[in-house]
């Protein structure tokens, strides 16, 4: 047994083998180890290598799910090694030692399908990364729902192709990555390391990877399925590969691969996504983000298209305007939403269960599940069909009731086969009606007469014996034998008709011939019941696979119609509104409120204060002033998440919004340290800033808030003026920019499309009250000892702060006067020839040497003649 353990062990060093042994999988040797610890399960021994205990541990096979969760989740391959042999198959074959044992399938972080190890809204992404003469190309499968994509992430070296490739990852949260062992894994962050599986650089030849999508697919060429790089048809060809060997051989059913273009959506780049809490809120946590607050789908794959759609919206006003028709549709015909998302709760996951059926791992269960989602589904489908025949129908919602048409009598009979309750796994059986199958029905009562022969040779024996206790019972070591109490042992070997089987403290056992030749029947009627049942499921578990394509198409379908009876929903039940989308460069929103914000106050009862926002060509550039608390944060990403919405097909928070289509959103709304990099806040910050300024157009909005705090008040306000001038002068993206520097509401006076806003303040009786209202015009105060009061920091240190404050507040004005003074007593017919010497210098051709020479010359200036003497 050792021996075919280490043979299979060597094939699969990269995995934990889970080795099937009765029922349970053991683990051996290091392997044992680690699972041990892993697991924190007892660590026993079995036998001896070289003199050595061989380390050992095990979990139950029927329970095997519950340990599984833990070692994916640590990042562990698991080989599960089934015995692939019977007893009977061996005695054929004359063979000696242990039953054939094979590895099945490899389990990976990427290659789930079991619905105990997923999340039933979030995809399970596998992807490969490849480079090809310095371009960077990903392709990403979920093996879990058959979804499977490509795109190129970065041409040709590009300084920013790291940052791009981050970006996406960090946005498509992959389970998995497959990587070239002689790959630059500097062009991935530290934090993936983890999750990175190495492969031969012999699997990213081209030729071979797009064979083996030729072959996936059944075509000769990848023409009629799209156009692909070079690039993407590697990560793409090395993806299959993997699966090839994981799934031992078998592949799930994917949907055709499709290249993504980054220029198909509204690009979001991670630190916009963290930063405006779409997925998580700032502390990391489901509770409090865009997604939790507007998911209201009633089906998991409806969930996982409305995630995708908030990371990448729409960047085509087209596929928008579709949208909104069908749910403007569903409004203006008084659809009876409630009922339609009751229907929708039905339907199961059927990617999932189409999955595992491709994998050879369904059961009964997914075949109902299948059948009673798709019979639902038809239903729905009917009654929109009939609904209102009459009404011109939008254009999208006709392409998804098309797609619904299909021919629905396999899940028809399907339903008639099987029963309400079924077993999980096949082998079992027992999970057809009676009556679908004449000769199952027949087997079936063979077997129930023999198991009445069995209770009528139990009161034959007793009368015979005179032994009331004695008992016909079944266990899996001998079957059907006769028991007794040990007192009775004597009377049954006196019994020429009863053959003993075994001993123990409390019972004799016994068999007879007729036992025996009725356990043999039983035997045989069950074996060929179950080979009959197992014939059933194969063969709608072959047709289902057939109409895989089909069932796929009416799932993303089923997504849509999910996704837009939500938003009717909302429409009614939240007060969101159909916003107008526009080519023009327009972000115009009346009685804007923060989706979340509004959401949780309502459950408080308490009413949000709405603003509006309105800019243009003309004004380019909102900045805001105003004190911490007044509501500058919310009101800078209730204006990006209304946008976002938009784009992604939803309705908004808003009295009205006129939207034009954005091709990028940046945010840069609060930052935190990175301590473990050594990394500042105003570091990031930069970093953050950095991006935007080199990656954004003036097709982008941008959300800028407090830039340059980080540092001292003079950089941090240089910093913040150049950005400003900056994104005013050459980018000309749409932007919303909060600060406390009211210096910068100067701007206004040379920057023509900056407007300027302030947030409402109200005081009375030495306090302040935040209206979280904006209107036009500057700041006057920044109120920070009225928040630090309203915080709760003791009365004595902001009194004191108070009065340092007037101190310092009159100190400057004395050092402005002061220095009004000083530079009125500069010798101006010095300053005048030193202007003059200065303006006759081409600043183009001067050399290093000269400008050196310049810059003495004006040293001895200053040291002869004081150190005001040249001070602007």
């Amino acid at each position: 047994m050792m021996e075919q353990y280490l043979n299979i062990k060597n094939k699969y060093k990269d995995a934990l083998l889970f080795y099937r042994m009765g029922d349970f999988y053991e683990l051996f040797f290091e392997d044992a180890i680690i699972a041990s610890e892993a697991l924190d399960i007892a660590l026993t021994k079995r036998g001896k290598s070289n003199g050595k205990d061989i380390p050992m541990c095990g979990v139950p096979f029927h329970s095997a799910d519950n340990y599984l969760p833990k070692l994916i989740k640590k990042g562990f391959n698991v080989a599960v090694c089934e015995q692939t042999e019977t007893p009977e198959e061996a005695k054929l074959n004359s063979k000696k030692g242990p039953l054939k044992r094979e590895v099945v399938r490899i389990i990976s972080p990427g290659t789930l399908t079991e619905d105990s190890l997923l999340q039933r809204k979030n995809n399970n992404y596998l992807g490969s990364i490849s480079i090809l003469n310095g371009s960077i190309s990903v392709a990403w499968v979920d093996v879990s729902t058959g979804y499977f994509k490509s795109r190129l992430i970065g041409k040709d070296n590009n300084s920013n192709q790291k940052q791009f490739l981050t970006n996406f990852m960090l946005k498509k949260d992959f389970s998995e990555i497959l990587i070239s062992e002689d790959m630059d894994i500097d062009y991935i962050i530290d934090e993936w390391h983890p999750i990175i599986k190495k492969q031969s650089p012999s699997l990213y030849h081209y030729q071979s990877c797009f064979d083996q999508i030729c072959s996936y697919y059944s075509v000769v060429s990848l023409e009629g399925i799209g156009t692909f790089t070079k690039g993407e048809i590697i990560a793409a060809g090395v993806l299959l590969s993997y699966l090839k060997l994981t799934q031992c051989g078998k592949i799930p059913f994917l949907s055709m691969i499709k290249s993504e273009n980054i220029n198909d959506y509204l690009e979001i780049d991670y630190f916009t996504q963290k930063s405006l809490e779409i997925l998580q809120n700032l502390s990391g946590n489901y509770e409090g983000s865009l997604i939790s607050c507007i998911d209201e789908t009633k089906t998991a794959s409806g969930a996982r298209l409305l995630k995708q759609r908030i990371i990448e919206p729409f960047y085509d006003i087209n596929l928008i305007q579709d949208r909104y028709d069908i749910i403007n549709w569903i409004l203006g015909n008084n659809v009876h939403i409630n009922n339609y998302q009751e229907s929708l709760k039905s339907i199961p996951d059927l990617e999932r269960s189409l999955s595992r059926i491709s994998l050879l791992r369904g059961s009964p269960r997914d075949l109902l599940l299948i059948s009673k989602g798709l019979l639902s589904i038809k239903e729905i489908a009917n009654n929109l069909i009939l609904f209102q025949q009459k009404n011109l129908k939008p254009k999208l919602l006709n392409s998804i009731l098309d797609t619904l048409k299909i021919d629905y009598t396999l899940f028809l009979n399907i339903q008639k086969a099987l029963k309400s309750e079924v077993p999980l796994i096949v082998k079992e059986g027992g999970f057809v009606k009676d009556g679908f199958n004449v000769e199952l029905d027949h087997l079936r009562n063979l077997r129930n007469n023999e198991l009445n022969q069995i209770m009528k040779l139990q009161k034959k024996y007793s009368e015979l014996t005179k032994i009331n206790s004695l008992k016909i019972k079944h266990n899996r070591m001998l079957g059907y034998h006769v028991e007794v109490r040990a007192i009775h042992d004597q009377s049954l070997r006196n019994i020429d008709l009863f053959i003993h089987r075994q001993t123990t403290a409390q019972a004799s056992r016994f068999t007879t011939n007729e036992l025996v030749d009725i356990e043999t029947q039983i035997l045989n009627s069950y074996e060929k019941a179950i080979k009959i049942e197992l014939e059933i499921f194969n063969d709608f578990a072959k047709k289902i696979l057939q109409k895989g394509k089909e069932i796929l198409n009416i799932v993303h379908s089923i997504s849509e119609l999910d996704i837009s009876f939500m938003v009717a929903n909302q429409s009614l039940s939240r007060n969101y509104i159909c916003p107008n989308i526009s080519n023009d460069k327009i972000l115009e929103i009346t009685g804007g409120r923060h989706p979340v914000v509004e959401h949780q106050m309502r459950l408080s009862e308490v009413s949000f204060i709405s603003n509006d926002c309105k800019l243009n060509n003309e004004d380019l550039i909102s900045l805001i002033t105003g004190p911490n608390m007044a509501g500058k944060s919310t009101y800078l990403r209730q204006n990006a998440l209304i946008s976002i919405m938009a784009q992604a097909g939803l309705f908004v928070p808003a009295e009205k919004a006129k939207i034009g289509l954005f091709d990028k959103i940046f945010s840069r709304v609060g930052a935190s340290d990175d301590l473990a990099k050594g990394q500042s806040t105003f570091m990031i910050e930069m970093i953050e800033t950095s991006l935007i300024l080199n990656t954004s157009t003036e097709k982008s909005l941008v959300i800028l808030d407090e830039i340059g705090r980080g540092t001292s008040t003079f950089d941090g306000l240089a910093i913040a003026w150049s950005v400003l001038e900056y994104l005013h002068e050459k980018i000309k993206p749409i932007t919303l920019f909060a600060t406390h520097y009211h210096e910068l509401t100067a701007l206004k006076e040379n920057l023509k499309n900056l407007s300027c806003h302030k947030m409402s303040v109200k005081e009375w009786n030495n306090s302040i009250i935040f209206m979280h209202k904006i209107l036009d015009g500057e700041a006057d105060k920044s109120y920070g000892i009225h928040v630090a009061k309203l915080a709760g920091i003791p009365s004595v240190v902001t009194d004191n702060a108070t009065k340092i404050l007037y101190d310092l507040q009159n100190k400057s004005n004395q050092f402005k006067q002061n220095s009004i003074k000083k530079v009125t007593t500069v010798n101006s017919k010095e300053v005048n020839d030193f202007l003059d010497e200065f303006d006759k210098i081409n600043v183009d051709d001067i050399s290093p040497r000269e400008s050196l020479d310049f810059l003495y010359k004006l040293k001895s200036k200053r040291q002869t003649n004081g150190k005001n003497k040249f001070k602007k």
